[in-house]
């Protein structure tokens, strides 16, 4: 490659960087999209601390909170440039929108949450009690029929034990048996010597 084509590809090179890095630098440099105002939520000021929160095309892009009845939120533009931005206060719908550009948009928002003022009651009417005249008591009727008897009732409780009883009588003499025992020892003694002299005999006749 000669002198001449490496000079042209170096001007050529040179030539893009000198286009493209300040292009990029600028991009770079652009300022975030930044909205802000006041909000009313219901017809009035929404209370401190309510979200509010930036959309673009169903992306949530930002969020901020209500602070002495205003808001504030910003996001890097990139590919949102020329897009719409809608807004919700809380849960509610805001009825305003925005185009996204870079720098600050003043927008106030609005927005309806559905729900209405307690309402108040009605008071009821109070009614005066009208007096009612005292009954007369009508005459005594007749004596109405006996009635079936009833049902017999449970088996009661087992009485408490009785008094002890008196003590009997005494039982009549029993018969002497020491005149019966006396008349058999004699007979026993009597057969006893009986038996004896009976062995003595026998004995002198051997």
């Amino acid at each position: 490659m000669s002198r001449l084509k490496i000079l042209a590809l170096t001007a050529v090179i040179a030539l893009i960087v000198l286009l493209v890095v300040p292009a990029v630098a600028t991009a770079q440099q652009l300022p975030p999209c930044r909205v802000q105002g006041t909000v009313a939520l219901d017809g009035k000021t929404a209370p401190d601390g309510t979200t509010v929160t930036a959309s673009i095309e169903g992306t949530q892009v930002a969020t901020g909170t209500v602070a002495s009845g205003k808001y504030k939120v910003q996001f890097d533009l990139g590919t949102y440039s020329g897009k719409t931005i809608t807004f919700k206060v809380g849960t509610a719908a805001a009825n305003e929108t925005a185009v996204a550009t870079n720098g600050l948009v003043t927008l106030n928002l609005t927005a309806t949450s559905g729900v209405g003022p307690t309402p108040t009651p009605t008071p009821t009417p109070s009614q005066t009690p009208t007096a009612q005249p005292t009954p007369i008591p009508g005459p005594k009727g007749d004596k109405g029929d006996t009635g079936a008897a009833g049902p017999a009732g449970p088996k009661g409780d087992t009485g408490a034990t009785g008094p002890a009883g008196s003590a009997g009588s005494d039982g009549a003499d029993g018969d002497d048996a020491s005149s019966a025992l006396g008349i058999v020892a004699l007979i026993i003694a009597i057969v006893a010597l009986i038996v004896a002299a009976f062995v003595m005999l026998r004995k002198k006749a051997a």
